[in-house]
């Protein structure tokens, strides 16, 4: 079934690093375009992760976590399948009593607000997901927990259900409680290369000598979901991170790939409380090596980059993060990161930024998304629009570029609803040894049937190479421009490409989109 949803479209514009990427159209779903729902249904967006191609449609799936399900067992989420215009064809509830899930989880677990794709650990050809209960009570006490499972698509259920907490799931370590245990949680990769991917948990309300310095665990798994073996990452066990009272490390976590080249996987870590002056929490994010002894590598925060002044207006970075995937074409991965208490202008409110990675772990660019005047003019307010869930690394239409998710799960009185930001970038097909200029070439006619005129506009004429790449950036046409104007005939499936006129003499190139009909 094909459901509805609300289609905001306009043109939304930011710099980064002399490139124009823009926002070419936002799409919303809310609760109740996905399922009838019913009065205590509320927080859609509470969590949101991308988790494949589960109905095998070739386009990228959604979980999204929200507060469903009976009051006595509160808490679940949707398996969401999506087409190229981010609207949603399909969905799948997984509640207390639903899908096949019954596992207690009591009235204020908190499940369904963190959640993570830990792809196929046992290769039966279904995805397995981890959906975090960070509230969830375990005898006698309430350390939280997290819930591996895997998503049967075809029979519309959820199978092999593990909850990994104390004295669960083969678990031997102590969560103590109101640690917050499942409050974070990402996909780490097979860090033990036994061939099944592992996991980290944070668990932000971990009290060693202090309160609320917060902890990350590392649990390896067994291809059936259970522990086989566990790190923690605290205040005691690693001295030498210095994690102080009220830090709350491990409110976010996000695996990313290399970004030093070292051959060695890192993580970033949100530190909302990590850097307080003056009564005021500015938090950071931590970028950590895990794979002997814990080191941390980097330290991102308002006084630690050259972007001190939009950091400044920042409060609680790192209470929310998402890898985006190489937003602007370096080779190194970019993150979005929320912020609750933004000050952009004179009012307080919430925030999301970009934040572009250098290899050398430091802040390359960035960019306050959200405090664009006039960039999200369609919403009522800036909680319609964001929070601190997010996702990244997912191409949902389909264009060669990766595009953006926020969760909203305060929109329209807590019913919530999520947010595609569809970015229309060229940085994935840029050549960064070359200056990109404009109003060199013109093209024309555009959009066309498959031929095209491309006319240099200045009275000199300069040799060039002309490609023409798909939106994956696989060159499909080649030619040459030796004077004037020269004519194309592209014998292409209709569709969006790019042309790129490049003068390798003067090292300068052109970009242009064009649609073939």
């Amino acid at each position: 079934m094909r459901l509805t949803c609300i289609v905001l479209f306009g043109l939304l514009e930011f710099t980064i690093n002399a490139q124009s990427v823009n926002v070419e159209g936002i799409t919303s779903i809310k609760q109740s375009d996905v399922y009838s729902i019913q009065s205590q249904d509320l927080a859609f967006g509470g969590s949101i992760a991308s988790i494949g191609d589960v109905n095998s449609d070739g386009i990228g799936d959604l979980v999204v976590g929200a507060l469903i399900g009976p009051t006595s067992n509160y808490g679940g989420f949707y398996v969401i399948c999506l087409d190229s215009n981010g609207l949603a064809i399909d969905t799948m509830r997984v509640a207390f009593g639903s899908s096949n899930f019954s596992s207690s989880i009591g009235v204020n677990s908190g499940f369904g607000f963190s959640a993570c794709s830990l792809g196929d650990l046992n290769n039966d050809g279904l995805t397995e997901v981890v959906i975090g209960a960070h509230s969830l009570e375990v005898g006698n006490s309430e350390p939280g927990g997290v819930f591996l499972m895997s998503i049967n698509w075809n029979s519309k259920r959820v199978e092999n259900v593990v909850l990994i907490s104390n004295n669960n799931g083969g678990f031997t370590g102590s969560i103590s409680n109101d640690e917050d245990f499942g409050y974070s949680v990402t996909s780490v990769g097979d860090l033990d290369n036994d061939g099944v991917n592992d996991l980290a948990v944070g668990a932000p309300g971990r009290s060693t000598s202090g309160n609320n310095e917060g902890a990350v665990y590392i649990l390896f798994l067994n291809a059936n979901g259970t522990v086989k073996a566990f790190q923690l990452i605290d205040r005691n066990t690693e001295p030498q991170l210095n994690i102080g009272s009220d830090f709350q490390f491990g409110f976010a976590i996000e695996s990313i790939k290399d970004l030093n080249a070292d051959g060695k996987k890192e993580f970033i870590v949100g530190v909302p409380g990590g850097r307080e002056i003056n009564g005021r929490d500015f938090g950071e994010l931590w970028v950590l090596d895990v794979t002997s002894n814990v080191q941390r590598l980097a330290r991102l925060n308002h006084i630690s980059s050259n972007f001190s002044s939009e950091l400044d207006s920042l409060s609680s970075i790192g209470s929310g993060l998402a890898v985006l995937g190489d937003i602007d074409g370096n080779g190194i991965e970019d993150i979005a990161i929320f912020t609750d208490q933004g000050e952009i202008t004179s009012a307080t409110t919430n925030h999301v930024s970009i934040i572009y990675l250098s290899s050398s772990i430091g802040i390359d660019s960035m960019q306050i998304l959200t405090g664009l005047p006039g960039s999200f003019n369609s919403f009522n307010s800036v909680f319609d629009l964001c929070s601190r869930q997010m996702a990244g690394n997912i191409d949902i239409n389909s264009d060669g570029q990766l595009d953006i998710i926020l969760g909203a799960p305060n929109y329209n009185s807590a019913e919530g609803q999520i947010n595609f930001i569809f970015l229309d970038g060229i940085s994935h097909i840029s050549i960064p040894e070359f200056e990109q200029i404009e109003n060199w070439v013109s093209i024309s006619p555009n959009p066309s049937d498959g031929q095209i005129a491309i006319e240099q506009l200045g009275s000199d004429v300069t040799a060039a190479e002309i490609e023409v790449l798909n939106v994956n950036g696989q060159v499909v046409h080649t030619a040459s421009l030796s004077d004037q104007r020269t004519t194309l005939e592209l014998d292409v499936p209709s569709g969006n490409y790019f042309v790129r006129v490049i003068d390798e003499v003067n090292g300068k190139y052109q970009l242009e989109k064009i649609i073939v009909e």
